[in-house]
């Protein structure tokens, strides 16, 4: 009897152990499969901002070319710098008005340019104080300055612009220069 009782305290622990078993395995299978599906979900979502990404680089690749083109082709000077003062972008009509290029100038400040071109120094002088109000006052600037180009004077009515996001983080300066057309009496 000891022996039967035993057998069947056996075969109902081997019956128990079968049912967590089968539990257990009902459960990693619910685990595999839930894995499958979040790596697949990931994979999509991966797959998603990659396409995202690609769109979004095509866009701000075309708006730079716009800006560029629009800048390109007007009768303004204008400049693009970061925070920091060193120039982006720079248009054609002010490396002609300057006489500078434009390879020489993009990535440096005001003051390396100047050293570049010391003709210009002090233009790029005035330029760096106006900058630096600007962004300490965070509103635009206007200065007038006499440049010369080929010989001739012409009264410039320069504009700096800080350029912020919508939080109101500092990003970029804009300097445009016009000529002051003077009004016939």
């Amino acid at each position: 009897m000891f022996f039967r009782s035993l057998k069947k305290k056996i075969s109902d622990a081997l019956d128990d152990n079968r049912y967590y078993q089968t539990q257990y395995q009902l459960k990693m299978d619910e685990v595999g499969t839930s894995f499958g599906n979040l790596k697949e979900a990931a994979t999509d979502l991966v797959k998603q901002a990659g396409d995202i990404t690609s769109l979004l680089k095509r866009r701000v690749e075309l708006y730079e070319r716009r800006m560029q083109i629009i800048s390109d082709n007007v009768n303004d000077l204008i400049i693009i710098e970061t925070i920091n003062q060193q120039w982006t972008s720079v248009n054609e009509f002010a490396c002609a008005l300057l006489k500078i290029d434009p390879e020489k100038c993009v990535g440096k400040s005001n003051m390396e340019i100047a050293k570049i071109y010391p003709q210009l120094e002090k233009l790029l002088t005035l330029l760096s104080e106006g900058e630096k109000e600007c962004w300490e006052t965070r509103s635009v600037k206007r200065l007038t300055t006499v440049i010369e180009h080929d010989g001739e004077s012409s009264n410039f009515e320069i504009i700096i612009s800080p350029v912020e996001t919508q939080d109101h983080a500092a990003h970029e300066i804009i300097v445009i220069g016009r000529v002051i057309v003077k009004k016939d009496e």
